[in-house]
């Protein structure tokens, strides 16, 4: 039996996106870009199909038995992919008092993508090792979140997005050591909110946090290893 947290970790509840830029000097807003150049790409898809990457595409397309996380106790566990629908879709957008579960479907097995991002693609040097699954899938209500982490390879992937320079790492992980506890969004250095259709990339090294709002949304998340990425691994 899981206890009732007293209040919620996260809530997205009353958030915005100027709100936040404008609630501490260390956050700064992540430029919104047409296709062309790096961070947060919008008119990916300014005609996406209705038809793919949904609830029912999902039903139809992916393993039925996704890996789920109760982000009040930290707990994984698998469960079936109906019973998490279910849930999402009966599970109040905003974290509630005495909450005892929210689920997050994470990590799920696997749509017009730059040849130069993808998984696999032209720039993704992990493709050359024997098994490299990095490829997966996240689905989840309202105030369900990734911990603070970081990756040594590229990212990419509506939601909240909290990122911190890839040059801070250093100096990011000493403080959250110092901390002994899990990342505040308020320490986090640029900020975004995704939307539908857009692409998310993010820094080698660079600590981020994902935090989605609202309904049921759904992201498909990728790492891939260019040549500087690998530089970095190696020497950093």
């Amino acid at each position: 039996m899981v206890d009732a947290v007293s209040s919620p970790r996260i809530t997205t509840k009353g958030w915005s996106l100027n709100d936040l830029v404008e609630s501490s000097s260390n956050f700064h807003r992540i430029d919104r870009l047409h296709y062309s150049a790096p961070s947060l790409k919008e008119t990916m898809h300014p005609h996406w199909p209705k038809s793919l990457f949904n609830i029912e595409w999902l039903r139809r397309n992916v393993r039925q038995d996704p890996s789920v996380r109760n982000v009040h106790d930290w707990s994984d566990f698998q469960i079936p992919l109906s019973d998490l629908i279910e849930k999402m879709r009966t599970t109040s957008p905003y974290a509630t008092f005495q909450e005892k579960e929210r689920l997050y479907g994470k990590d799920g097995d696997l749509v017009c993508i730059p040849d130069e991002v993808l998984f696999h693609g032209s720039n993704d040097f992990l493709k050359f090792l024997p098994e490299s699954q990095t490829l997966m899938c996240y689905m989840g209500v309202g105030d369900t979140f990734t911990p603070f982490h970081k990756d040594l390879v590229e990212n990419g992937g509506s939601s909240y997005w909290f990122m911190t320079k890839a040059s801070d790492a250093p100096k990011v992980v000493s403080h959250f050591h110092q901390l002994g506890s899990c990342a505040r969004h308020r320490s986090m250095s640029t900020l975004a909110e995704q939307w539908l259709g857009e692409l998310v990339l993010v820094p080698p090294r660079s600590c981020h946090q994902v935090v989605n709002s609202g309904g049921i949304t759904i992201k498909t998340s990728w790492s891939r290893m260019s040549l500087d990425g690998l530089r970095i691994a190696i020497y950093h």
